[in-house]
């Protein structure tokens, strides 16, 4: 998969490409850029005191905790293609 954003990521988990998440880890050669992708949207989308008070909001109605908006680009980015493998695996059924 090239580094095509997160549309290129979902045309490859809709495609039949699913497949292959669920049994391979490796091939996932484009994480790290989409992590980049999901990374500097979530900063620009909260460079706004409208836009960060929307977010306190969002993480309230949720309980999300108190660290959330500070995890947040720590935790995507800590995210390992075989925790993307054993997901998909796990909630994809071909059925």
């Amino acid at each position: 998969m090239t580094t095509k954003g997160y549309g290129g990521f979902l045309k490859e988990i809709f495609g039949e490409n699913w497949r292959r998440l669920q049994k391979e880890a490796t091939w996932i050669g484009g994480m790290k850029g989409i992590q980049s992708y999901l990374s500097g949207i979530f900063v620009i989308q909260n460079s706004t005191r409208q836009a960060l008070i929307g977010q306190l909001r969002f993480v309230d109605l949720q309980g999300l905790g108190e660290e959330y908006l500070k995890t947040y680009v720590k935790r995507v980015n800590a995210v390992t293609p075989e925790e993307v493998q054993a997901t998909t695996a796990k909630y994809v059924k071909p059925d």
